[in-house]
């Protein structure tokens, strides 16, 4: 059926025009004086003006009320990047602080083995810039333990 088509968009148009009208309409009585009152034929009517017979229920309605300004697309991107922005800076933080807390837990390790290699009765050493060894003696053994110790209560513990 060829003219279907026209048919129903011309039936969708109408449906359009008719809401448009009506909003058109509540916009212009809003804030208004509303009467109800029945004609003669026992029709309800609604009107901005009293009837001719005196005969009306007044309806309050509420004063207009200006519509929120609606934002520019120009305004919703600028708050869309922004919202990235925030986003990606978030994102950053959190990786941050879990890189922090992998490199946090990796030195409590090995100040772990450190405290272990101290503690048992085999040598220890270090290496100089050279990259030659330098084995620790008694009191810097003993020195080395307390550094370690400290720096487990401070950082381990958290």
């Amino acid at each position: 059926m060829p003219g279907c088509g026209f048919a129903h968009q011309g039936h969708m148009t109408r449906r359009i025009l008719l809401a448009a009208a009506m909003v058109g309409w509540a916009l212009t009585v809003h804030g208004q004086q509303i009467y109800k009152w029945v004609d003669d034929k026992g029709v309800t009517q609604y009107t901005t003006t009293p009837p001719p017979t005196g005969k009306a229920q007044a309806i309050k309605t509420a004063p207009a009320s200006p519509a929120p300004a609606a934002k520019t697309w120009q305004e919703q991107e600028i708050e869309f990047r922004a919202r990235q922005v925030e986003r990606a800076e978030a994102e950053h933080k959190e990786k941050r602080a879990q890189q922090d807390a992998a490199r946090r837990h990796a030195a409590c390790v090995a100040a772990q083995r450190d405290l272990r290699n101290v503690k048992e009765q085999r040598p220890v050493y270090t290496q100089d810039e050279k990259g030659e060894r330098q084995y620790l003696d008694d009191a810097q053994r003993a020195s080395a333990e307390r550094k370690v110790r400290d720096f487990i209560e401070r950082e381990c513990s958290r």
